[in-house]
């Protein structure tokens, strides 16, 4: 039986560490981010290695290669590639990271931020990367930005098109009218000769969880022409990255049509997903992986030191305002792009969200709010089950159900599913027992109630595990 195995990783966002590694500074950036920085490149090293060691047939790599298109970051990320390269072709897409599209590269250096850094133009990305996908091309399109979109052939008849999606020509991420003419000729083309025509781009097609979280900005700018395109044209499976989430969704066309997209989670940081895609003549099968450890300093990591640094997003945060200097907490907040009148004035509340969230348990609130409710919110039975966790519990377990397509799935029925919608759910019914009709509040109250079901059950699909007949 003739078998393929292509793995993917996304948005490894190698960061230099020549650009600083500590002072309070790059702590602040550090303490920001739901992906490491001075640790990437230790993760990197250790992905590489397993992947060199695996079975798979080719490596690649989903959009935002370097952290903000710093040269010194690309140039060690390329060394890399290099020596990957002694074992597994590696194909690469690039994105917007890599070309530091909002001239936002920045140094670090004590209690100081410097944007003096020298990156790479768009213009040059084809040339540096030439041999990671380009150079072994059956075909190739030349953006209006010099970037390259272009098709690799595989054995068992698996056509590869790597799609590079940084601007549309009217302000938005996706494809200029000439390349998606380009990309739906290559899928009907290959398609009609009985080919799987598998994608790669860096920016979202398909809303997953909910427009409220993946509308704006994770996806092109037209998605939903875009993906109907694919689709109508023959793909059945588009791998994006972008969001730092793992996800799997199913879209239908309006003729029946079906393409799977799977938004691959970064690799630098929580669940640090490795994707790998087995196709057989009568099987295709997604199955994911994590990085369980690393070595960083001398020190071996593990996935709980990744799993705490994307909930000190919000548990720093949080403790700053509460505990720490109000100019410490004012910086912090403006390294989320939040600004200095803005924050001062969140200090307070920001301060009652983390002494509520970290002192107040779930049994404690959802008693107080069934008093007020005359019962009619919460099981009590529910509460009992949960009684042990804290509010801040349920937002960390939250977020990262968010990151990794709910590892730990809490099934519709459970006492913790029942529990965090009806929290969730409050504001809908508030609405409907006030009889306030207000479209936009309605809208926005049921999309809140769908997308925490989404996030604490995973959704339909097994975010990282799918398997299909090939016919």
């Amino acid at each position: 039986m003739k078998k393929t195995k292509l793995t993917f990783i996304a948005d490894t966002h190698h960061y230099s560490r020549k650009l600083g590694d500590n002072g309070p500074a790059y702590e602040r950036r550090s303490s920001t981010d739901q992906k490491c920085l001075a640790e990437t490149g230790d993760i990197i090293d250790k992905a590489f290695e397993i992947i060199a060691d695996s079975d798979t047939d080719a490596l690649m790599i989903v959009g935002d290669l370097s952290n903000d298109g710093e040269r010194a970051s690309h140039e060690e990320m390329i060394e890399k590639l290099y020596k990957l390269k002694q074992k597994k072709p590696v194909y690469v897409t690039l994105a917007t990271h890599d070309w530091c599209c909002d001239n936002n590269a920045r140094r670090y250096d004590g209690d100081s931020v410097f944007h003096d850094v020298d990156t790479v133009k768009h213009t040059e990305l084809r040339e540096m990367y030439y041999d990671f996908g380009p150079r072994d091309a059956k075909a190739e399109f030349i953006t209006h930005l010099g970037t390259s979109s272009y098709k690799i052939e595989f054995p068992n008849d698996i056509i590869l098109l790597s799609l590079i999606d940084d601007q549309d020509g009217e302000g938005a991420s996706g494809f200029t009218p000439d390349h998606l003419e380009w990309i739906t000729n290559q899928i009907k083309e290959e398609t009609e000769k009985g080919k799987l025509v598998i994608g790669m781009e860096h920016h979202l097609l398909y809303q997953h969880i909910s427009p409220l979280f993946s509308g704006h900005g994770l996806c092109c700018g037209k998605h939903e022409m875009y993906i109907e395109k694919f689709c109508e044209a023959g793909m059945k499976f588009v791998f994006v990255g972008h969001s730092h989430m793992q996800r799997i969704d199913r879209y239908v066309s309006e003729n029946g049509n079906t393409l799977y997209e799977i938004n691959v989670g970064s690799l630098v940081g929580y669940p640090a997903p490795i994707v790998n895609m087995t196709v057989t003549d009568k099987q295709i099968k997604i199955d994911t992986e994590h990085l369980k450890e690393f070595m960083y300093n001398g020190e071996i990591l593990s996935s709980e030191y990744l799993k705490a640094h994307a909930t000190r997003l919000i548990t720093k945060t949080l403790g700053l305002a509460r505990h720490g200097r109000k100019e410490e907490f004012v910086k912090t907040l403006i390294e989320f792009g939040i600004g200095r009148d803005t924050a001062e004035k969140l200090r307070p509340m920001f301060s009652f969200l983390e002494r509520f969230l970290n002192s107040t348990s779930v049994y404690t609130l959802g008693t107080v709010i069934n008093f007020a409710s005359f019962g009619k919110t919460f099981n009590k039975s529910d509460l009992i089950q949960l009684k042990d966790k804290k509010i801040i519990d349920i937002v960390n377990e939250s977020f990262l159900s968010l990151l990794d397509g709910a590892l730990t799935k809490h099934e519709e029925g459970t006492a913790y599913y029942n529990v965090v919608t009806s929290f969730v759910h409050i504001p809908n019914k508030l609405l409907k027992a006030l009889r306030i009709k207000h479209k936009k509040a309605n809208i926005l109250c049921d999309e809140l109630d769908n997308m925490i079901k989404e996030i604490v059950t995973g959704g339909a699909i097994d975010n990282n595990h799918l398997t299909l007949d090939k016919n």
